[in-house]
């Protein structure tokens, strides 16, 4: 099952962004396997758009920070998954695939 959550909020304090990565964690999908008890199910992409102003020179200036989380791929024969697991095994395999090749290509 893909599920693709997107969300695009203005903030104005750190705290209110430890908020957003809070309710991002909880998000997240983890499932026990034979080869770790808390293996992560899914990815997480938390970018962080930074604006700022210079008060004296007015200067302005922006950034971009990107948090990336990916789920590990996973061994199947090793990890014993069966079921909805299994196939959420062969989806994050895929999709790691997948992106290895857009940075393949991008390189």
């Amino acid at each position: 099952m893909l599920l693709l959550l997107i969300f695009l909020v203005e903030v104005i304090s750190p705290e209110r962004v430890l908020e957003l990565l809070k309710r991002a964690s909880k998000n997240r999908r983890v499932a026990p396997t034979n080869m770790n008890d808390r293996s992560s199910r899914s990815h997480s992409i938390f970018q962080l758009k930074i604006m700022g102003e210079n008060s004296i020179t007015q200067e302005k200036v922006q950034g971009i920070l990107n948090l990336v989380d990916l789920a590990g791929s996973e061994n199947l024969n090793m990890s014993k998954v069966t079921g909805q697991a299994q196939q959420e095994a062969i989806a994050i395999n895929q999709s790691l695939t997948t992106l290895k090749q857009v940075i393949d290509a991008i390189g």
